[in-house]
């Protein structure tokens, strides 16, 4: 398979660690461009890369990015919890609300 389809024993693809390592976006959009259905997969703990960007409030670049790339992504962890209808650790759903309204 492509490098872009792999998940690690984590089941974590290259876009969720483009996430966490803050990757320019640019490159982001790079590798969401050959395998656009990553952006779908979920690690070990039900966390796809948007949810990932959403707990960890990286830059709203990488939200926009995934919005626009995939408008139907699955914002649900392997809990069926979305970002949008409950709390994201310290986040209430007005905070994530607010981020969705900058895009």
């Amino acid at each position: 398979p492509e490098a872009t389809e792999i998940q690690d024993k984590a089941g974590m693809t290259c876009l969720h660690y483009g996430i966490l390592s803050k990757m320019s976006i640019r490159m982001f959009e790079k590798i969401l461009g050959l395998h656009l259905e990553s952006i779908k997969e979920k690690d070990c703990f039900g966390n796809t890369p948007l949810y990932l960007g959403m707990k960890h409030e990286v830059s709203i670049g990488f939200i926009r990015s995934i919005l626009k790339a995939s408008p139907d992504v699955v914002l649900d962890d392997k809990n069926a919890q979305s970002v949008l209808s409950s709390k994201n650790d310290d986040k209430t759903h007005s905070e994530v609300e607010a981020l969705f309204e900058k895009l």
